[in-house]
């Protein structure tokens, strides 16, 4: 201030002219903060707190207030007599002083007022470096009378949403900005359609935003770091958001949904989504720097066609779209923690741009649906072992799913990575003319395509089965192999094993090798189908007989199994008749107890496998020998799937302890702890349905004093 008389007037924007009383009752209170000439503080936050008397004030029930006059209770003319009361007098003021006025509303009514300073020698700057709404006019955010009569927000002046005004902002023009902006809880912000609000600071919402179709969020504000927090989905949503920095960090502090756009607009851009849930609706266009953070996961979710680019990694990706599709501007590059989840909706790429599932977990990447796949390029990383699914497809041949399952521990892959696609055939491949358990490859290839997979280094390592999960085919015969282009080297089996299975879910066993680094794999048919496919066939003697088990994991046209048995070889007779189960694409178990044998004395045994018309094959032969101190300790099938059955026998009554250990040395299971009768026991195991991991585990059996131990293998 300079040298002179401090005189003010408050008067209520609802003020009629007429009646004193009539208007909202506004109250106010004057402090000395600090003493000009001297430059002494007189009152600070702490001496206010405690109860420091003002040294002018008034709290009468009236509305029009202030000071006037070298006496309490005179009004100004203008004002006089009706508002006598409302006054205090004039404070004699000097260069430099500082003095703080409080104005209060004890009606708690959001009309607001007008303060005159008349003459009075004020260095007065009406905005505290904030605004707060009152919405006494309408619910124009552009109106400062709807903001208390102050200037409007700008990206120097906070703005602070309370929820006591009966008429709520809305953004109806162009040019909305503010610094921090705070919507209390029960206070709303609208932004209609087709306009933008500018955010230089920190977005707090504990209220409710109304973004409408085609509204704007910008946060641009330099390098100054912000953030959001509070309610940003449901009915909370943004549209569009767009991040144009020159530095400086965005960081999204609280689960988000954007409805529309996601734009990161330059290079000096920076958001982190802090390890949040990020739902975009619209395009995700981002050229600087976004961070999932730790269990981030971004959703894409439209239902009209979006476009993806990004120029560095996303922790997980969930495709959620219902449109036509998510076009590749760039890499989908997922981290080495990521997943990525095909729910609804396609992400087409191109050549130049793939999707990257770093993370080689098997389960890094679902199996999608004829509704949910990469239309294109899938680029999965892989371990030595394990089954990875290749969800990809085709424009015109839709949803065409691959797997291949590198499970032979014993020939693991050294492959880093494998990219797996999908086209359809220029021109049908015809009969490859290959013959194999009993078939001859006759027919024309499957005709809905074929996939190609292109290994990154190593490409003949790893012994691996191989699955085609074939759709919109129109020409399939009756049996069905897969069949191998490797380097444009022609169509043909290569190496392999046949086993019984359907078009839709063409499978072969223990394949090697992707070519000289690119393989092409279709569908080989024959005009008969296979016949039953024998996954192992074992014999173990028991205390006074031979145990006989084998298993199969298909069969077609199967009628029964002949189990013989001979001493002298090649001649065998048939000790049993079998009927066969006729499973389709699955394991069934089959055993037989042979009690008519003696001690001492080897057995030979094999199957012949005969189906419907007449035709059988034999099975490998087995040899065993029946001994007097009996006792086995098996489990069968190994490896396995679904469940092994450990299977042992006792000649006497004993204490008995089976456990199995993790890869660690650490008991996952104790199968049986106690004193066991003379007797044959078989009891399943499978450590998934414990609720462990599959791998490999091993099998402690003590009896007798003696210890027995047996690797198993859960794939």
């Amino acid at each position: 201030m300079n040298n002179g008389i401090l005189e003010f007037n408050i008067v209520p924007s609802d003020y009629p002219g007429v009646f004193a009383g009539d208007e909202t009752d506004y109250d106010f209170a004057v402090w000395k903060t600090k003493d000009g000439p001297t430059g002494t503080i007189t009152n600070t936050c702490a001496t206010l707190a405690s109860g420091a008397a003002p040294i002018r004030c008034d709290f009468s029930f009236l509305g029009v207030t202030g000071l006037y006059g070298t006496s309490p209770d005179v009004a100004p003319p203008a004002y006089a007599p009706a508002f006598n009361a409302s006054y205090d007098q004039q404070i004699i003021v000097n260069a430099g002083d500082i003095y703080l006025l409080v104005v209060s509303n004890y009606e708690n009514s959001t009309s607001g007022f007008t303060i005159n300073y008349g003459t009075s020698p004020v260095n007065y700057t009406p905005n505290p470096g904030y605004v707060v709404w009152s919405g006494g006019i309408d619910n124009d955010w552009f109106k400062p009378a709807n903001w208390g009569g102050c200037a409007i927000p700008s990206c120097t002046i906070d703005a602070i949403i309370p929820p006591s005004s009966a008429n709520m902002p809305v953004i109806n023009a162009a040019g909305a900005a503010c610094k921090n902006i705070t919507t209390n809880p029960s206070a709303s912000l609208t932004i209609n359609a087709g306009y933008t609000l500018q955010v230089c600071g920190d977005y707090i919402n504990n209220g409710s935003l109304t973004a409408q179709n085609n509204s704007t969020v910008i946060f641009n504000n330099g390098s100054t770091p912000q953030n959001l927090n509070g309610n940003m989905v449901t009915g909370s949503s943004f549209y569009n958001v767009v991040i144009n920095k020159t530095g400086g960090l965005v960081s999204m502090n609280q689960n988000t949904d954007m409805r529309g756009a996601f734009i990161i607009s330059n290079a000096t851009s920076n958001f982190n989504a802090s390890g949040k849930y990020h739902k975009v609706g619209g395009n995700f266009m981002n050229s600087g720097s976004y961070v999932s953070g730790t269990a981030g996961t971004l959703e894409l979710y439209g239902a009209a066609a979006q476009n993806y680019q990004n120029t560095g990694t996303i922790n997980n990706l969930t495709v959620n779209h219902t449109g036509p599709g998510i076009t590749l501007l760039s890499n989908a590059t997922l981290g080495t923690n990521g997943n990525l989840q095909l729910t609804a909706g396609k992400v087409i790429t191109t050549p130049a741009f793939k999707v990257i599932v770093n993370n080689r977990w098997v389960t890094a990447c679902n199996t999608g649906s004829s509704t949910s796949y990469v239309e294109g390029f899938l680029n999965r990383y892989i371990n030595p072992t394990g089954a990875y699914d290749f969800p990809v497809g085709h424009a015109t041949a839709g949803y065409q799913r691959a797997q291949i399952d590198f499970n032979y521990p014993g020939t693991p892959t050294s492959i880093n990575n494998l990219i797996g696609s999908f086209d359809p055939y220029l021109v049908l491949p015809p009969g490859i003319g290959g013959n194999e358990c009993g078939v001859t490859y006759t027919q024309p290839a499957l005709n809905d395509g074929y996939w190609t997979f292109v290994a990154s280094n190593n490409p003949t390592t790893g012994n691996y089965d191989v699955t085609l999960f074939n759709n919109g085919y129109t020409n399939a015969a009756s049996a069905f192999t897969v069949m191998r282009n490797p380097s444009s080297s022609g169509w043909n089996l290569y190496n392999g094993v046949c086993t019984p299975c359907p078009a839709n879910a063409t499978k072969r066993l223990i394949m090697n090798g992707f070519g000289t680094g690119t393989a092409l794999f279709g569908t080989a048919q024959a005009p008969t189908p296979l016949p039953v496919s024998l996954l192992n066939f074992d014999t173990h003697s028991l205390a006074q007989s031979m145990f006989l088990s084998w298993t199969t994991t298909s069969e077609i046209n199967s009628d029964y199994f002949e189990l013989q048995r001979s001493t002298s070889p090649p001649d065998f007779v048939a000790v049993a008749k079998i009927p066969a189960k006729g499973g389709l694409n699955s394991i069934t178990k089959y055993n037989y107890e042979d009690k008519d044998v003696q001690f001492d004395k080897e057995y030979y045994y094999r199957l012949k496998q005969v189906d419907n018309n007449g035709n059988f094959e034999f099975s490998k032969t087995l040899s065993a020998t029946l001994n007097n101190e009996g006792g086995i300790f098996t489990a069968l099938p190994n490896p396995y799937v679904e469940f092994t059955t450990i299977t042992y026998d006792l000649n006497e009554t004993q204490d008995v302890k089976i456990e199995v250990l993790n890869e660690l040395g650490q008991v996952v299971k104790v199968i049986q702890n106690g004193r066991q009768p003379k007797g044959w026991y078989q009891i399943e195991f499978s450590a998934k349905k414990l609720g462990f991991s599959s791998g490999v585990y091993t099998l402690i059996m003590i009896k007798a004093n003696a210890v027995f131990s047996k690797m198993i293998i859960e794939r």
